[in-house]
């Protein structure tokens, strides 16, 4: 019998599915008479939406800590929204930041990490993710309010894989995404904890390769 999902988990599933139909208005500009289409920009959440967004996954992502949780998450068919939601609106730092954080919770779990690996395809989103916060983490030098939040999201994504790479039937599939490239990158980031984590899951990814 298929365990019921709990109450918040319900709300959550509400609230990003909102959050995922957002569709940004169509902005114009007057020039004399005539109204013309600015160029078409990353998609990005208004500051209320994007309240109820990063509430929704800061909730998750708690949720997430307890293994006896962890299972409910999953068939609450939430991580389809996860990465549905951060594959388009990956450069919201907070709101990512969460989602990876809660990726990175559930991959703790072996038979769970393979769903988030081989049904949910979350590995090419969290490429993706370090590929545009690495950039933007060094933007001032790092120390700006922007490169700040997207070290935050470097930690949490280099983790994710980390605990995805920690069970040996996963790791070719984690290196046939591309993932050793970005980390390799990480390794000489200025923050110690991106460093670290990148680190460790290089090392997991190592174990049992031959030459």
């Amino acid at each position: 019998m298929r365990a019921r999902s709990s109450p918040w988990l319900i709300f959550c599933a509400l609230l990003l599915q909102v959050v995922k139909a957002k569709r940004r208005g169509k902005t114009t500009a007057r020039v004399g008479r005539k109204r013309t289409k600015k160029s078409a920009a990353a998609p990005k959440l208004d500051s209320n939406t994007r309240k109820v967004a990063e509430f929704a996954m800061g909730t998750l992502r708690n949720i997430s800590v307890s293994g006896d949780l962890q299972k409910r998450v999953m068939d609450a068919a939430i991580v389809p929204l996860i990465v549905s939601i951060t594959e388009k609106y990956a450069r919201e730092s907070r709101l990512v930041e969460q989602c990876a954080s809660t990726i990175r919770n559930l991959g703790v779990d072996d038979d769970l990490a393979g769903e988030l690996i081989q049904k949910y395809k979350v590995v090419p989103i969290l490429v993706m993710l370090l590929r545009i916060h690495t950039n933007l983490s060094l933007k001032d030098g790092g120390k700006g309010k922007e490169g700040a939040e997207s070290t935050r999201v470097l930690e949490q994504v280099a983790g994710a894989l980390r605990n995805l790479s920690m069970s040996s039937q996963y790791r070719e599939a984690l290196v046939g995404e591309g993932v050793l490239p970005p980390l390799i990158e990480l390794l000489n980031h200025s923050d110690a904890k991106v460093s670290e984590q990148a680190g460790i899951a290089l090392r997991n990814l190592s174990e049992g390769v031959e030459d």
